[in-house]
């Protein structure tokens, strides 16, 4: 999850455990931000504490995530409301719907945080 931390716009520090088949993903990481990375040998009584931990709490369901679906394959389709004259997006002088663009190219866009990683300590 390298990366969770600055897509939510914060600094932070970006730790990867890697087990030994998971070398070549450390390389891929190293070439996408252009940083060398340290490995670091796990302490020796990092099982020990890691049992120690307290389990993570559980979240209850929201009613939403609880409740039944249906099955769209029966012909089931949400309907949709129609829109009044003037919206749904915009439209040329000869009546052709615009083409949208992907991405904005704002501040979240690919590439918000190119340069912005480096090495810590």
């Amino acid at each position: 999850r390298i990366g969770r931390t600055a897509r939510a716009g914060r600094d932070g520090i970006a730790i990867s455990f890697v087990a030994p088949d998971e070398k070549p993903y450390l390389r891929d990481i190293e070439k996408l931000t252009r940083v060398r990375l340290s490995p670091m040998p796990l302490p020796e009584n990092f099982l020990e504490e890691a049992r120690r931990l307290p389990a993570p709490s559980r979240r209850k369901p929201s009613p939403e995530a609880t409740a039944p679906r249906t099955n769209r394959d029966e012909g089931q389709r949400a309907k949709h409301k129609p829109r009044p004259e003037g919206e749904g997006g915009q439209r040329r002088e000869d009546g052709q719907r615009r083409k949208r663009r992907f991405r904005s190219g704002g501040r979240n866009g690919v590439g918000a945080h190119a340069g912005k990683v480096r090495r810590a300590g």
